[in-house]
């Protein structure tokens, strides 16, 4: 672990943590996506939109499709899943993905859960940065924060 991914941690943890007390899901989505400069979806079990920053078309099919719909469709479901399966925890813990469907938008995954149900999903859409080592730590922060 380096210095910088150890101050962009803390930074991220501290954002959050300032979001969580304005008691509000959009307001945590949107303080995830401008500390980031990443686009966050947050949807519930069902795939149905809850939250997303920006809130507006990026150009992103699967992005431009919820924003419209507020609702992923049933292939885009099923390709999350095989994705899923791929991931190798035993829980459903952040993981960065960029093949597949969704090659030409990288993005990690992320479920909201309890020990006995998923409670939602988040897609961290990198709109064009890179994949840092860090931000699946800061994912997981993200998903602790919404848990709670």
């Amino acid at each position: 672990m380096t210095k910088e991914w150890n101050e962009r941690i803390y930074q991220a943890y501290q954002v959050l943590f300032e979001a969580m007390k304005q008691d509000s899901i959009h307001e945590l989505v949107r303080a995830a996506g401008v500390f980031w400069k990443y686009g966050i979806v947050l949807t519930d079990e069902n795939y149905y939109l809850i939250s997303q920053y920006p809130n507006e078309k990026i150009g992103e099919p699967v992005w431009d499709t919820l924003y419209e719909q507020k609702v992923i469709s049933y292939d885009i479901i099923r390709s999350y899943q095989e994705m899923y399966l791929h991931n190798k925890h035993e829980t459903y813990k952040p993981f960065y993905a960029d093949w597949g469907l969704i090659g030409e938008f990288p993005r990690i995954f992320a479920e909201i859960y309890t020990e006995d149900r998923i409670l939602g999903h988040v897609g961290v859409f990198l709109m064009g940065q890179t994949f840092q080592e860090e931000d699946l730590e800061i994912a997981q922060l993200l998903v602790d924060a919404l848990r709670m």
